[in-house]
């Protein structure tokens, strides 16, 4: 993995202590804290759906997301505003909302989007610097409940208009439950993926460098026996 050393002009480091409210992004995706973050907040940026600029100032979320078809990246500093970056066509969100596809397949690729490419003024670099995915399974039992059912004799008996008692016996359906175990394969899944956003100017000088870090976990059982009584 290459260490990349990045001058600030008259920069200092910026705290990602503040936090930006709301982790819907708009679109498919979520926002998620930023790490290790070094900006130059006075580098001006267009406002997402607004025809404005403003600072950069302290960027402390971002989110990769997809709407009408479009994937973008989002900064949200802490004054809750949101800069737009176009991303290329043929990166797409994945299933926990970190981009796939073109130049971000595997751990080590970068993707480079030019300055006005991007939407900005800013060139973006995004490098997936680790990928992990683990897939395990093991054999175990659940509990499970067997439907049963039966016809039941019963009688009704009511006076009648004489005040004579009468009766009547007749079958009915009744339905009961046996508890009971299966056979099972129980699936569980992990997965984690961390990219390095750097923002650059048109002279190539670095105006935000940070980590955006996702993780994800999920088990599913897959049923592999029928239920049967204890």
């Amino acid at each position: 993995m290459k260490t990349f050393k990045i001058a600030f002009l008259a920069l200092g480091l910026i705290s990602t202590a503040v936090f930006a409210g709301g982790s819907k992004a708009p679109g498919s995706g979520s926002f998620k804290n930023l790490s290790n973050v070094r900006a130059d907040g006075s580098t001006q940026l267009k406002v997402d759906g607004k025809d404005e600029y403003a600072n950069l100032g302290n960027p402390v979320r971002a989110a990769f997301t997809k709407k009408d078809g479009n994937s973008f990246l989002l900064i949200r500093n802490s004054d809750s505003k949101n800069f737009r970056f176009d991303l290329p066509n043929n990166i797409y969100i994945g299933n926990i909302k970190q981009p796939r596809g073109g130049d971000l397949e595997n751990e080590g690729d970068t993707l480079v989007v030019r300055s006005g490419a991007t939407g900005q003024n800013m060139t973006l670099r995004v490098h997936v610097k680790d990928r992990y995915y683990n897939r395990s399974s093991y054999d175990t039992t659940e509990s499970c409940t067997i439907t049963r059912t039966r016809e039941v004799r019963r009688t009704r008996c009511w006076r009648d208009d004489e005040g004579r008692r009468q009766c009547k016996t007749y079958w009915e359906t009744e339905t009961y439950y046996i508890p009971g175990e299966r056979d099972v394969t129980r699936v569980s899944i992990s997965q984690s993926d961390s990219y390095e956003i750097r923002l650059l100017s048109a002279s190539g000088g670095v105006k935000m460098d940070a980590d955006l870090n996702y993780s994800d976990s999920s088990s599913y059982t897959t049923n592999t026996g029928r239920c049967y009584a204890y």
